[in-house]
């Protein structure tokens, strides 16, 4: 069992709970770039730290769409409106927006100094906010493990195990 971030190979079998799959790639990766990318990997390792944490990222439905209909800036416009509605949805229950991403919010917090009933006040929030929302959009909670940055380092990234 592989607890850490490997370089998976062609044919690799890999399981997901009971279910098996088999890695394919297509793409060639020479012994310098792999070796570059293993490296990489473990200076990137070393700089991030593991801990229980609540995550909550609400994304725009059909952004792309949107973009090829509309054009870029209408699209924007539209995105701004939507996060003007639903940053007050987060905030409103004693949290705080940990970043915006492009047509998506994300929340981060530690387990240990949010409280459960805030996160559900949240979530609660966006739901009955679903049809007077200006456009739609997807919700996702995560509450486990993360592997964030360390203080000192400059990388920008949150990522759920």
């Amino acid at each position: 069992m592989i607890n850490w971030p490997t370089t998976l190979r062609e044919n690799d079998e890999i399981r997901f709970g009971n279910v098996d799959v088999r890695f394919r790639c297509t793409r060639s990766i020479g012994l310098i770039e792999a070796a570059e990318y293993a490296w990489e990997t473990t200076q990137m390792l070393k700089q991030e730290r593991s801990r229980d944490c609540w995550l909550l990222v609400a994304d725009v439905e059909g952004y792309t769409a949107l973009v090829t209909a509309s054009g870029k800036e209408a699209a924007q416009q539209r995105v701004q409106d939507w996060t003007a509605g639903a940053g007050p949805l987060v905030e409103q229950h004693a949290e705080r927006i940990s970043r915006y991403i492009g047509d998506a919010i994300l929340v981060y917090r530690t387990r240990a100094t949010t409280k459960p009933g805030y996160v559900l006040a949240s979530l609660r929030a966006f739901e009955s906010w679903r049809r007077p929302s200006p456009m739609p959009f997807r919700l996702v909670i995560h509450q486990g493990r993360c592997s964030s940055p360390r203080a000192n380092t400059s990388k920008s990234s949150v990522a759920a195990t």
